[in-house]
């Protein structure tokens, strides 16, 4: 769903965050007026869990980003440009295609609350994608070592761009290991039908372990998850990943 556009120098966010939960209220009163009282109830249901503010996982409902923006009106612009951001991704654009001026703002966002955080992640990405990795590895720790607040999803998406980051690189197997803790092993399985997940599941077996079977069960579960996923320029990102991983490979066999 496209973002509103800028209005007198702010965004407006309130119906737009809460046009999903409105929608599902008017559709089960609808029902409910003809009596389909199965269908409703669970209506109603969603629609109050997405319509009162609350965290599942550290992750803001629409109805907690409709009150957080309502009162602190400069989140609304890393709100805005993280919509942006995903309208374009579904159109097949890739992160180093943004506006010069997105880019700017998006490395002007502080760490101060869950959507600037988010946005840390697409400057990590941006970086990566640019071939920054030095930079990106730099910015990634500090994110991890700086974010106050408890948002655990965000630093463990970044923790694991960061064990990926080592495969690739040093491959240091101590770093691999204090990265990698039962925590991340939780997320990973928790997300892995995105296909960041198994790309780093390919690259820890390929160049770490070393196990064949493991891998090919990744790279078989990455390629049914890009086939399903709605953003194809982050995709193509993906599989140039991929590729290097069996680049490198193909590097430390012939060693």
């Amino acid at each position: 769903m496209k973002p509103p556009e800028r209005r007198e120098g702010t965004y407006p966010t309130i119906f737009y965050n809460l046009g999903g939960s409105l929608l599902n209220f008017a559709v089960s009163a609808v029902t409910l007026y003809f009596g389909w009282y199965i269908f409703a109830l669970p209506g109603f249901a969603a629609g109050l869990l997405n319509i009162i503010p609350m965290k599942f996982n550290s992750i803001p409902n629409d109805g907690y980003n409709a009150l957080t923006l309502w009162r602190k009106p400069k989140e609304r612009t890393a709100f805005w440009l993280l919509l942006r951001i995903n309208a374009m991704a579904t159109k097949g654009r890739r992160l180093s295609e943004m506006p010069a001026e997105w880019v700017e703002m998006l490395f002007k966002m502080g760490l101060e609350d869950v959507l600037s955080v988010n946005a840390a992640l697409y400057r990590f990405n941006y970086l990566l994608e640019i071939n920054e990795i030095e930079k990106a590895r730099e910015f990634g720790e500090y994110v991890i070592n700086n974010v106050e607040i408890n948002v655990d999803f965000f630093k463990n998406e970044i923790t694991c761009a960061l064990i990926f980051l080592e495969i690739i690189n040093e491959r240091r197997i101590d770093i691999i290991e204090k990265l990698y803790t039962d925590k991340i092993n939780r997320h990973i399985k928790t997300m892995k039908i995105f296909p960041c997940k198994q790309r780093l599941l390919y690259a820890y077996a390929k160049l770490v372990s070393r196990d064949s079977e493991a891998a090919d069960a990744a790279r078989r579960k990455f390629i049914k998850n890009c086939a399903f996923s709605p953003f194809k320029g982050a995709m193509e990102c993906e599989r140039i990943l991929m590729k290097l991983v069996d680049a490198l490979e193909v590097n430390i066999n012939a060693q």
